[in-house]
């Protein structure tokens, strides 16, 4: 395997936009997860780190004691295991699965009763996460591959998920800015207020936010009173129009409760990665974020 390097040799200029300096932290980047990948392998030990990944063993233990400063690592009894971060990462990753596992059968009912793809997706940070899809058998359609990652602010499922995330949250996506991605990209004063409407009804629509020639509806999904996630279907804007677009509503809005009803029966909760959130956290400050 060839490997970057880690470091710009003396005699190179550094350019003015940090490319050199951005390439050696990838680098590092990299052969910290390398180390830390070899380190989860039985029996996890600095020496066989540092002979499978050629490099000396100062630096092995210098990766070490990074991830155990970090959490990700910790030594107990002479061995090195899995940290509790890492350990909630794995958590997080299983949740996302069981979600994703119980979903797919509501998102093909929707499929096959709108003819259109449907989609899950949560909330991470300040980004929404395509979990898993399902799509449509018709030659022109919508694809959004699982692990796809899209702004909070843009499109009816991420909105469906920002406008019940807490009022800090909603504010945070705001002032860090709401890049234009179409000419349908919402700005501030128009997210506000279809976060606000969104609430009320419950329902998320949008067309041309993310894609200039789609359009997708949205609806979030709670458990509990607990924001889970969302729930939506997506295609071509040309086939949401009139009729079409009432019904995706009430599909949409219809397989959001039973869902929830589902997710309710097996005391869901949500996961580690803070989705935290719901009908009454948003409600508490509506007027605030509207004004």
């Amino acid at each position: 395997m060839t490997r970057a390097r880690t470091a710009v040799a003396p005699d190179r200029h550094v350019r003015s936009d940090g490319h050199f300096e951005r390439q050696a932290l990838s680098a590092t980047f990299a052969r910290g997860l390398e180390v830390l990948a070899v380190m989860m392998e039985e029996p996890p030990r600095v020496d066989a780190a540092a002979e499978r990944l050629h490099v000396p063993l100062s630096t092995v233990y210098r990766y070490v004691r990074t991830a155990k400063a970090l959490g990700f690592l910790e030594e107990r009894d002479g061995r090195y295991v899995p940290g509790l971060r890492l350990l909630q990462l794995a958590r997080r990753e299983h949740w996302h699965e069981r979600l994703a596992a119980l979903a797919e059968p509501v998102l093909q009912a929707l499929v096959r009763d709108l003819h259109e793809s449907a989609f899950l997706l949560v909330r991470e940070g300040t980004q929404a996460v395509c979990l898993t899809s399902v799509e449509t058998p018709r030659a022109v359609r919508l694809s959004f591959a699982p692990g796809s990652v899209r702004p909070l602010y843009a499109g009816a499922s991420a909105k469906a998920l920002l406008a019940f995330a807490p009022p800090a949250l909603i504010e945070d996506v705001i002032r860090s800015g709401l890049e234009p991605l179409t000419d349908w990209t919402p700005d501030a004063h128009a997210l506000r207020e279809q976060l606000a409407e969104i609430r009320r009804e419950g329902i998320a629509v949008s067309t041309g936010e993310l894609d200039p020639d789609a359009s997708a509806v949205a609806a979030p999904v709670f458990a509990d009173d607990e924001l889970i996630c969302a729930l939506s279907v997506a295609g071509p804007a040309s086939r949401f129009k009139a009729q079409h677009l009432v019904a995706a509503r009430v599909e949409v809005a219809n397989a959001s409760r039973a869902f929830a009803e589902i997710l309710e029966r097996k005391h869901w909760r949500g996961s580690d990665a803070g989705q935290k959130g719901g009908r009454s956290a948003s409600k508490s400050e509506n007027d605030v974020l509207t004004s």
